[in-house]
């Protein structure tokens, strides 16, 4: 399998007809709060590029943990197929999730169970005073 990932935490995307994607405020690497639960809500951008040998219907997953390793958000598994002579498969995802505490969260993508992309995101205290 010679397929190819990215993922992207943005504030909005929309997917278009022509198979481009608008995306606004994207590569969200930090959500600040006040205090648990740490809101985020957003959209999972992935794109997912398959080559000739591609070819045909592939599963896919989607995990996100935290550091200790447990499961934030249930996992989304799907299928996609990749047409004859290769393409691009995107997938926007609505977010709204409510995490517990600060630290660190990963974003992962597995198609056919190997892992192609990933994306960490902190969770942080906002500091008195800031509007972000």
């Amino acid at each position: 399998m010679s397929m190819r990932a990215k993922i992207l935490l943005a504030e909005a995307a929309t997917h278009h007809p022509d198979g481009t994607v608008s995306i606004l405020r994207s590569g969200i690497t930090h959500i600040r709060g006040s205090g648990p639960p740490y809101r985020f809500k957003g959209c999972l951008v992935i794109r997912i590029e398959g080559e000739l040998s591609d070819k045909g219907m592939h599963g896919f997953e989607l995990h996100c943990m935290d550091e200790d390793g447990g499961e934030v958000l249930p996992p989304l598994k799907g299928q996609f197929e990749v047409p004859k002579g290769g393409g691009v498969n995107g997938l926007i995802l609505g977010l709204a999730v409510a995490f517990k505490k600060i630290g660190r969260y990963v974003f992962s993508s597995r198609v056919d169970s190997v892992g192609l992309d990933t994306w960490t995101v902190s969770v942080v205290q906002q500091q008195k005073g800031s509007k972000s």
